[in-house]
């Protein structure tokens, strides 16, 4: 990499965080070896809270909905069950005129000599759990995943999900859309062969036409393009498509040159959209987690990306980003994704939930930090909470503990979790030589005292721990091998000060 691009990341920094205390945070053991809190919902009348919990790995053990009280325990679990098939997932889409909770997931048969072996499940359940209906939907498959889905402002559920061929990489992609009792009104084939299709978001937007977000498109485009934002009429015919820019063209340096792969698709009322998604760069650089502020035809605005000293680090996998009551916004992202082990990760990893305002502006932060605690979690859903909080779930891992399963983990933010942030607040005025051979200097702000350094590998190894005191610090570590490593400066008490980067040749 160029010394060009690494001097123009010496000024990025994680923020000197003073986090706040959490509201509460809760685990549940898994029926098998990976469970992972996916989706969740509040009741419109009593603002209940409703949480489902998917069980993964095999063999396959049947998905859960839950109600969660308000300071964080169990009330109640329910467990899903259709005849013949096991159902290991589920995402809730929101409520029918009754309160009735609507979900779906991919029904499995164990079989896998089967070749259509998959359907998507509808689900009604009562507010106390009792399952109410449940019935197959849409074509059979080798292999299922519900991408997703949403009640319109008509009162008919629209829903997008993909049939893998599993000997394969082809797609196809179907489109439903279904009254509130689960009954078909009309379906489409949005497309077939897709050879690396993977759409992530359907929404409504205020014109009236649903706005779908897809990642790693293959639809016979610009084939460079990270990412598409295609436009549907109510029957699912295609009225228009757009890229998401590359390079947004008011900021040109080395942290905007690469496409966007979205993970959610966000319409505002003005027509704008909010799009969270991954920078994706050249192998061997860093995969930032990235908020474009867009308007309706892609084109960027502003952003916001926290670029973590990491190779590479991702929204939450389902919902990454949440409006507030008061029109701010929540986002959480995963720090040292390892998208190669995905949810069997062997290293530790971070969830940092940040606070914007509309024009993404940090608010403030809290962070999950699990290279403190030797814990790999991976976020998959936030939801803002009536009182100004916000709720953040998916799976954590405990790695001290040998063959640990992977807990469902939600956990509670309110408002005074959040502390006010200093983005200018930099303490590491110069690290330098980078690149360098033998090691480097660090010139700070002022002293420090009983200060940690460490040093980390791309693959999140602690490669460097060792006291610091002073104002001009040298660091040397010969014997390291070249490569890419992240610095954190920790306090004495243990929050990282900065982080920032270093290339060892």
């Amino acid at each position: 990499m160029s010394k060009l691009h690494f001097t123009a990341l010496l000024g990025l920094l994680f923020t000197i965080r003073a986090q706040g205390q959490l509201a509460w945070e809760l685990t549940i053991n898994p029926a098998g070896q990976y469970g992972s809190a996916t989706t969740a919902q509040y009741t419109a009348a009593e603002g209940r809270l409703f949480i489902t919990i998917g069980e993964f790995g095999q063999p396959f053990v049947p998905a859960r909905l839950c109600e969660v009280s308000s300071d964080g325990s169990v009330i109640a679990s329910h467990s899903l069950s259709f005849p013949g098939r096991v159902c290991n997932g589920v995402q809730l889409l929101g409520e029918n005129q009754f309160g009735d909770l609507l979900a779906f997931s991919p029904g499995y048969i164990q079989d896998p000599g089967d070749g259509d072996s998959v359907r998507m499940v509808y689900w009604r359940f009562g507010t106390d759990l009792e399952q109410l209906d449940a019935k197959l939907i849409g074509k059979p498959g080798k292999d299922i995943s519900f991408n997703t889905g949403f009640i319109g402002p008509d009162s008919t559920i629209r829903v997008v999900y993909t049939i893998d061929d599993w000997a394969g990489n082809l797609h196809q992609l179907e489109a439903l859309k279904l009254n509130l009792n689960g009954d078909s009104i009309s379906g489409r084939q949005l497309y077939n062969g897709m050879s690396q299709g993977a759409v992530t978001s359907l929404a409504m937007h205020p014109d009236g036409l649903m706005a779908m977000g897809s990642s790693y498109a293959d639809w016979g485009y610009t084939p460079t393009s990270g990412g598409n934002l295609t436009y549907l009429e109510e029957n699912f015919n295609i009225d228009s498509t757009y890229f998401f820019e590359p390079v947004d063209e008011n900021n040109p340096s080395p942290l905007f040159d690469a496409p966007m792969h979205p993970i959610q698709v966000l319409p505002l009322q003005s027509g704008n959209l909010l799009i969270s998604g991954q920078f994706w760069r050249d192998f061997g650089t860093n995969h930032p987690a990235v908020i474009q502020h867009t308007d309706a035809q892609a084109h960027v605005i502003n952003q916001y990306v926290n670029d973590s000293p990491w190779e590479e680090d991702i929204p939450a996998v389902i919902k990454a980003m949440d409006a507030a009551a008061d029109g701010t916004l929540f986002f959480a992202q995963m720090n040292h994704w390892n998208g190669n082990a995905y949810i069997y990760s062997p290293f530790p990893s971070q969830v940092e939930v940040t606070h914007l305002d509309t024009s993404l502006n940090v608010l403030g932060r809290y962070v999950f930090d699990g290279f403190v605690d030797s814990v790999s979690y991976v976020p998959f859903y936030v939801l803002s909470t009536p009182d100004g909080g916000v709720l953040v779930m998916g799976m954590k891992r405990e790695l001290s503990i040998p063959n640990a399963p992977a807990k469902a983990w939600i956990a509670k933010l309110g408002p005074e979790s959040f502390t006010a942030v200093r983005e200018e607040a930099s303490l590491v005025l110069n690290l330098f030589p980078n690149p360098g051979t033998d090691g480097f200097n660090l010139n700070l702000k002022h002293r420090v005292e009983q200060a940690r350094i460490q040093l980390h590998d791309m693959q999140g190894r602690l490669v460097l721990d060792r006291p610091v005191n002073g104002i001009n610090i040298h660091v040397s570590i010969p014997d390291l091998r070249p490569g890419l490593y992240a610095v954190s400066l920790r306090a004495c008490n243990g929050p990282i000060l900065q982080s920032l980067r270093w290339v060892k040749e």
